[in-house]
C-alpha cells in the first residue's frame, strides 16, 4: 500500500499494475494495522498542509511485530532540506526507524536510519 499526493490531494491505495495511477481503497485485507494507520495519518497531514506537495508518493513497510516502519518517500523535486522533512515525518510517525528519500527523476538516494527492518517468518 502506498500514499500518493496526486493533483494536490492525498490518497491511500495501490498503484495500478504497470502505471502510476492510484487505485484508491480504504481497507486492505492483507495490510497490517500499523501500515493502514500510518498511511491514514500521513494522508491527514497532507490534507492539513503539514507535509509539502512536493512529496509524490510514500510506501510503508512494517516489521513482523508490526512495531517498526520503513518508509520510502519519493519527491517530485529535491526538497530544500531533506533532513528537516525527515524530522517532520518522524514527528508524525515516530515508528519510522528508516526513511529513504529520493527524487522522482534523478539524484542520490538519501537514507536516514539503518535501511532495513526485520521480518520473522517461521522462526527465521
Amino acid at each position: 500500500m502506498g500514499l500518493l499526493d496526486s493533483q494536490k490531494r492525498a490518497g491511500i491505495g495501490y498503484f495500478q499494475q504497470g502505471s502510476s495511477t492510484l487505485v484508491p481503497t480504504d481497507v486492505c485485507p492483507i495490510s497490517s494495522p500499523r501500515i493502514e494507520n500510518t498511511l491514514k495519518l500521513l494522508a491527514g497531514a497532507f490534507d492539513e498542509g503539514a507535509l509539502p506537495p512536493t512529496i509524490r508518493a510514500i510506501e510503508a513497510f512494517t516489521d513482523s511485530a508490526d512495531e517498526k516502519l520503513l518508509l520510502n518517500v519519493v519527491l517530485e523535486k529535491k526538497h530544500a532540506s531533506v533532513a528537516a522533512l525527515v524530522d517532520k515525518i518522524r514527528q508524525l510517525v515516530p515508528e519510522a526507524v528508516s526513511v529513504l528519500m529520493h527524487d522522482e527523476e534523478k539524484g542520490p538516494l538519501e537514507l536516514f536510519g539503518p535501511g532495513h527492518i526485520s521480518y520473522e517468518v517461521a522462526g527465521q
